[in-house]
């Protein structure tokens, strides 16, 4: 991999991960309380998350992101030890944030006002639609959609598990 290409399109990625990070840890607990009944009224088939989101206070959410954020700085430090097929596992986690990405834009149609990351969604759709072209000029079908479907499957896994870790240790710092 070129110098240029890790300038780029990796090293970008974990810092637009972190703000936008940043930017669900700040807003997530506030705008969730605050839209609780009309989110369970409009949408009654995501009870179930919204309930489960509304569990995370904003240190379980800052636990939740430093944890997956962690697994990203590991994916990219892969690729700085250029272990086989670093690149590719890391283009699946690329991919499954830029579903993450479409899914703020979707919720906004959808709830029509702001949401928490969007602003850093927004931001970061320059950087997806590069980093995305690149990803999609390099692999071939196969592997691409191997690599996006293993990158989204387990980044749903390990932000379930975020989520679990992030609420157990935020109870036990409040010791509740």
């Amino acid at each position: 991999m070129s110098a240029l290409t890790f300038l780029y399109v990796v090293l970008p990625f974990p810092v637009l991960f972190f703000l936008h990070g940043l930017e669900e840890i700040v807003m997530a607990k506030r705008w969730l309380e605050r839209h609780r009944e009309k989110l369970l009224t409009r949408f009654p088939r995501f009870g179930v998350v919204i309930r489960h989101l509304l569990k995370l206070d904003t240190l379980a959410f800052a636990i939740a992101a430093a944890e997956e954020f962690v697994v990203l700085l590991i994916a990219t430090a892969t690729i700085i030890a250029d272990i086989p097929y670093s690149i590719l596992v890391w283009s699946g986690l690329v991919m499954a944030f830029a579903l993450h990405l479409i899914i703020h834009v979707v919720q906004v149609f959808l709830i029509r006002s702001y949401v928490p990351g969007i602003v850093t969604s927004m931001l970061s759709l320059p950087y997806i639609l590069y980093a995305g072209n690149m990803i999609v000029h390099t692999y071939h079908a196969i592997p691409l959609i191997v690599a996006t479907l293993g990158g989204i499957a387990f980044m749903t896994g390990n932000l379930l598990l975020a989520h679990h870790l992030g609420i157990k240790l935020s109870d036990i710092l409040h010791k509740r």
